[in-house]
C-alpha cells in the first residue's frame, strides 16, 4: 500500500510551531484517497473543533501531501492539494499553552504481538474546554470525538501508520483505524520549545 501523509502546523502560541502528520491509504484513489480529499478531510477536522482552540492559534494544512511507501517508510512523491484558507481558534481567554486532548486512534492491527494505536495530540486548548476539576468538559470531549469519528466515518481511509524499526528494513506497517476514543483527562506535551 502506498500511504498520503498531511501535516499541519500549529502557530501562534508559546512552544510553537507543534506539527499534527495524519496517514491514509493512498493505493485506491478511487475510494476517495486523492491528496486532495485527504487534504480536504484533515481541513474539515480542524475547522470543526476551531471553537475549542485558543483565538491566538493558527492551523495550516500543507497542501504538500506526501506519498510514501508503506514497508520502507520513504517518500516517493510529493502531490499538491487544493490550499484551503489558515483555521483560527475561535475562544478567548486564558489557556495553557502545554495542555489539551488526546484523540487514541483504535485499529485491528497487530505488529509484534501488540494492537497497534495512534494519538494525535491537540495542544494547546481554550480554558473553556476543561471542567472545574481540570479534565475536559463533556461538551468539549463530545465535540472532540464526533468530529474524530467523522473524519474516520466519513473518509474511511484513516491509517496508524507504524514506521520500519530502523534505517534500511522495511517491515513498516499501517492500519485503518476502526474507532476513535477521547478520554477525559487531559494531555500535556513537554517536547516543544519554551
Amino acid at each position: 500500500m502506498t500511504l498520503l501523509r498531511v501535516k499541519t502546523e500549529w502557530t501562534g502560541f508559546t512552544g510553537a510551531p507543534g506539527y499534527t502528520v495524519m496517514h491514509f491509504n493512498g493505493s485506491d484513489e478511487a475510494a476517495g484517497s486523492s491528496p486532495d480529499q485527504c487534504h480536504e478531510a484533515v481541513h474539515t477536522f480542524f475547522t470543526a473543533i476551531a471553537s475549542r482552540l485558543p483565538g491566538v492559534v493558527r492551523l495550516r494544512v500543507d497542501p504538500n501531501v506526501e506519498r510514501l511507501d508503506e514497508e520502507s517508510g520513504e517518500i516517493v512523491a510529493f502531490e499538491l492539494a487544493t490550499d484551503r484558507p489558515v483555521i483560527s481558534g475561535t475562544t478567548t481567554g486564558n489557556f495553557s499553552s502545554a495542555t489539551g486532548a488526546c484523540i487514541t486512534w483504535m485499529t485491528a492491527g497487530v505488529r509484534n504481538g501488540r494492537r497497534i494505536r495512534g494519538r494525535t495530540f491537540l495542544v494547546p486548548l481554550a480554558s473553556a474546554a476543561y471542567d472545574t476539576d481540570g479534565t475536559l468538559n463533556p461538551t468539549a470531549r463530545t465535540n472532540i470525538e464526533t468530529a474524530a469519528q467523522a473524519l474516520n466515518d466519513d473518509f474511511g481511509g484513516l491509517v496508524v501508520f507504524s514506521r520500519p524499526s530502523g534505517p534500511g528494513i522495511t517491515d513498516g506497517q499501517a492500519a485503518l483505524v476502526t474507532g476513535v476514543r477521547v478520554t477525559d483527562k487531559t494531555a500535556i506535551l513537554r517536547s516543544r520549545r519554551d
